[in-house]
């Protein structure tokens, strides 16, 4: 062979072209990774992702390896976009981001990313470990003083929020409204104002804006436990049947762990009705520590006790309270009422810790004519008309327009007595108190349209208001607002 021919040999390579794959760079990475050579792990997974970006696995990893490095805010950066872009279904995600919450001393942060992960998968495989996270966490939260104020909250919005919360608490809702409506524009991240904006326009009865305010924070806040709740309930007070049970089906399956999402939950279950429900948060929460010396707390767990049957426990728990505030009246009441059987008590009490309103209207009643000599008895139908115009307006007013109702109906019964009339037709009543909150409020109403709601004439509606009016010292001549009064 001749020298043309080595050199043609020569010039052929036996080297073979390796194919270097996504699974090449990543078996490298998994074995620098056990080796504790994380920048050479990261540098070989970040190639494999190059390679192979929908690829869940590669981003898992990289999330992995940047926790062990001590990059927490990086490794859920990279979680958070695995589940929300590549794969929804891997929800162990939120888990593996409440660990680098917790890892930044962020629990916030590592509440957020556990309701996320009970409200995806609250079935999942690691269903069992969320318990144990959740008291760990609970743990360091009562150590640090958490919760902690609002990210991004200064010193005015903290004062305005407080004075906010006053006001609505004094049933001054107006004047909440334009306080909060104020205190949102200057800091729309404050997210508690927006919820009680919402509950005051809940408690006026605008019921749209409400709505409004609440779906507002779930677009900042997809798990905001307060928002959606107060939507529950106003769902639940508008009747809005299918939107409430696709709420409620979220709603079961979280589980709370800070003390103020425990009493919300528990309460918005119980005003919805789901009184089991209601009475195991209230007693998981009388478990946590400094909680079971709570009298308004324990009154809750009663009531909820009693509304699922445990008369034996609602006992209990009042009997608890009795004894923290021996002043209660409330605690007092129900107690009597257990043991006395001419007490005819409800099947289901509300979840307020005051006297039920026909003790507190008796009460009135007493102060009013002790002088006549003959002390007031609630009787039943006077009970029905405040029952029939609760009901029929619950779906159009709301808290604070409904107490005005009845607060209007105690003050004719007491100015009237003892010659309150014999009450024969409840429904043209109940009728007359809602066309009365109505004006009151500044609404529009007429005879008519409370009758046809009530299905009673509207010459017994209006018959009936100018009796509460006449006794109240009510009159709206003059206003504009007496319909009938000028045709």
């Amino acid at each position: 062979m001749g020298e043309r021919g080595r050199r043609e040999r020569a010039g052929k390579s036996n080297v073979v072209p390796l194919a270097r794959d996504p699974g090449f760079f990543f078996e490298r990475a998994v074995r620098f990774f056990e080796l504790g050579l994380y920048r050479r792990a990261l540098k070989e997974i970040a190639r494999a992702r190059e390679r192979d970006p929908k690829n869940a696995m590669f981003w898992c990893k990289e999330a992995e390896i940047l926790y062990e490095m001590g990059n927490y805010e990086e490794s859920n950066q990279i979680l958070k976009h695995l589940v929300e872009r590549i794969d929804p279904s891997m929800t162990e995600c939120y888990l593996y981001m409440t660990y680098n919450f917790v890892c930044m001393e962020d629990l916030e942060g590592a509440e957020w990313a556990l309701m996320r992960y009970l409200e995806t998968d609250a079935e999942g495989r690691f269903a069992d470990e969320v318990s144990e996270i959740m008291e760990w966490i609970g743990l360091r939260a009562r150590r640090s003083g958490f919760p902690a104020p609002v990210r991004g909250s200064g010193p005015g919005e903290d004062s305005d929020h407080v004075r906010a919360q006053s006001l609505l608490d004094d049933g001054r809702y107006e004047e909440a409204v334009r306080l909060l409506r104020r205190l949102v524009r200057k800091k729309p991240e404050f997210l508690p104002a927006r919820n009680n904006l919402a509950m005051a326009y809940y408690s006026m009865g605008r019921f749209r804006e409400a709505e409004r305010v609440a779906r507002e924070v779930l677009k900042r806040d997809p798990g905001n436990l307060h928002a959606l709740c107060n939507l529950a309930v106003f769902f639940f007070t508008q009747g809005k049947r299918k939107s409430l049970d696709r709420l409620l089906g979220a709603l079961r399956r979280v589980v709370p762990f800070r003390e103020d999402q425990l009493f919300k939950l528990a309460s918005t279950f119980g005003i919805l009705g789901e009184h089991e429900a209601a009475y195991g948060l209230f007693r998981r929460l009388l478990r946590r520590e400094g909680m079971a010396n709570d009298p308004c707390l324990l009154h809750y767990t009663a009531v909820s006790a009693y509304n699922t049957g445990r008369r034996a426990e609602a006992k209990r728990y009042w009997r608890k309270a009795a004894e923290l505030d021996p002043d209660a009246e409330t605690t007092r009441f129900y107690l009597k009422a257990l043991a006395d059987p001419s007490i005819d008590l409800p099947p289901f009490l509300k979840y307020h810790y005051h006297l039920p309103l026909e003790v507190l209207t008796a009460q009135t009643l007493t102060s009013r004519c002790t002088a006549i000599g003959r002390l007031p008895v609630w009787l039943n139908d006077w009970q029905a008309v405040l029952e029939l115009a609760d009901f029929r307006m619950r779906a159009r007013y709301g808290p604070a327009q409904r107490d005005e109702m009845a607060k209007l109906w105690i003050g004719f019964l007491s100015a009237v007595y003892p010659d309150v009339p014999k009450i024969s037709k409840p429904d043209a009543w109940a009728a007359a108190l809602e066309y009365w909150t109505a004006k009151l409020h500044r609404l529009p109403a007429t005879y008519r349209d409370v009758a046809e709601i009530y299905g009673v004439p509207a010459a017994s509606v209006g018959r009936f208001v100018r009796l509460i009016g006449k006794a109240c010292g009510l009159s709206l001549r003059g206003r504009g607002l007496f319909e009938e009064d000028r045709r």
